[in-house]
């Protein structure tokens, strides 16, 4: 089985949620179940980070309104890799998440 984590960011990010991605990531990892990341970077450059089981991708943030990382190419970018995933978890409230799985 394939899961995407699909959430607002990652660490070095702080944050629960950000936290929470990162524990689920690991442990299903160490489970045998493949597990990576899709997220916007608190940064305005595109990331993918290889953890060895899992990888991270970071999107380019443009701007950010009322705690809502701005990333087009986050939609573009779940296009390109959904097919690669059985289960795309989304981690709430996150409005850019909402866009891109319409």
């Amino acid at each position: 089985m394939r899961v995407l984590q699909f959430g607002k960011h990652y660490p070095p990010f702080v944050g629960g949620t950000e936290k929470v991605i990162q524990v689920l990531t690991e442990t299903l990892n160490k489970l045998g179940v493949k597990t990576d990341v899709l997220c916007v970077n608190h940064t305005n450059k595109y990331e993918e980070l290889d953890f060895g089981s899992y990888k991270v991708y970071k999107t380019p943030m443009w701007f950010r309104i009322a705690s809502t990382s701005i990333s087009p190419s986050l939609i573009t970018k779940l296009r390109e890799i959904q097919k690669d995933y059985e289960i795309i978890h989304t981690h709430m409230p996150d409005p850019m998440a909402n866009l891109a799985l319409f």
